[in-house]
């Protein structure tokens, strides 16, 4: 499981406020985008992580587990502001 540190080691970071991410390379800060029609991910080290997931990280300082959810409150998937997010975990998954 991957640690904020680890994240904020590989040049990633992210705004709460506008909900975006960044990646500081070579002395330069780029925004990282995300289609509107694939899934929001993020690369790091060659591994792939949905963004929701890298937003929880950065909000609340742990990398949510597989049994956790997330909620936009605005139903919109690429909104990752964290007034927008919120995180649960899947009741559903223990019956299985």
């Amino acid at each position: 499981m991957i640690k904020k540190e680890d994240v904020i080691n590989a040049g990633v970071s992210y705004d709460p406020k506008t909900g975006e991410f960044f990646r500081l390379k070579n002395g330069e800060i780029i925004p990282i985008l995300f289609s509107k029609t694939a899934r929001t991910q993020i690369t790091i080290n060659t591994t792939r992580y949905e963004a929701w997931k890298m937003a929880a990280l950065f909000i609340t300082g742990e990398y949510p587990s597989e049994d956790f959810i997330v909620n936009y409150e605005d139903d919109d998937r690429r909104n990752l502001k964290a007034n927008n997010l919120t995180f649960s975990k899947n009741i559903n998954s223990s019956l299985i």
